[in-house]
């Protein structure tokens, strides 16, 4: 903060057109927006205190800690004792969390969240690669851009074109919902496809009761 301090008050002096007491509010207003900031990052920290919200949030910012557990406790320890004037808050021992910092860091692989960026670390996890690679943004091996687990559920419902002979459109079940490659679906997000899709979908769901 001092040298951020320093750095301002220099600036200011060699502004010109402000009179002597203007360059020293500025300087003012300048060093207590850099105490308010580093106020404001301690005070974010004080509020992260469980261990899997401090994992979420190092993974979050750090990319670099997705692909190795020990680089992310690290990370952690070093955010979360060394840079905070919080003396309450117990010093981490990384031998000791680091177990524990990895059955955080898996649990929120399982919900595809903050998955590594490096293919060989994704094997080495034992991860699908097809999942992996869809929720990366990169297509699957057989040029698919969707995972097996959403090609699986989904279903289609084929509907004939009133108005063109030979025309056919499909409604698809996906995990958000029906979809249909007809115009007025493309153009108005609804159409008679869907609503004869769910239809079918109701009639199937229900149990009969003898």
């Amino acid at each position: 903060m001092d040298a951020n301090f320093a750095d301002a008050k220099r600036r200011v002096d060699k502004s010109t057109g402000q009179t002597k007491a203007e360059n020293i509010n500025a300087i003012y207003q300048i060093g207590f927006a850099c105490v308010f900031h580093a106020t404001h990052n301690m005070t974010s920290y004080a509020e992260i205190k469980t261990l899997k919200a401090q994992v979420e949030h190092v993974l979050s910012l750090h990319t670099e800690t997705r692909n190795s557990d020990a680089e992310l406790t690290r990370v952690l320890c070093s955010v979360f004792h060394n840079n905070t004037n919080d003396l309450t808050r117990p010093a981490y021992d990384p031998v000791k969390i680091a177990t524990s910092v990895e059955r955080c860091r898996r649990k929120f692989n399982e919900d595809n969240r903050f998955l590594p960026t490096l293919e060989s670390v994704a094997r080495q996890r034992k991860m699908n690669m097809d999942e992996w690679r869809v929720a990366l943004g990169y297509p699957t091996l057989d040029g698919h851009r969707e995972p097996p687990s959403v090609k699986e559920q989904k279903r289609v419902h084929t509907y004939p074109s009133k108005t063109k002979r030979g025309i056919y459109y499909n409604a698809v079940e996906t995990e958000y919902g029906l979809i249909c490659d007809c115009p007025s679906y493309q153009f108005r997000h609804a159409c008679k496809h869907i609503k004869l899709a769910e239809m079918e979908v109701m009639r199937a769901s229900m149990t009969p009761l003898f």
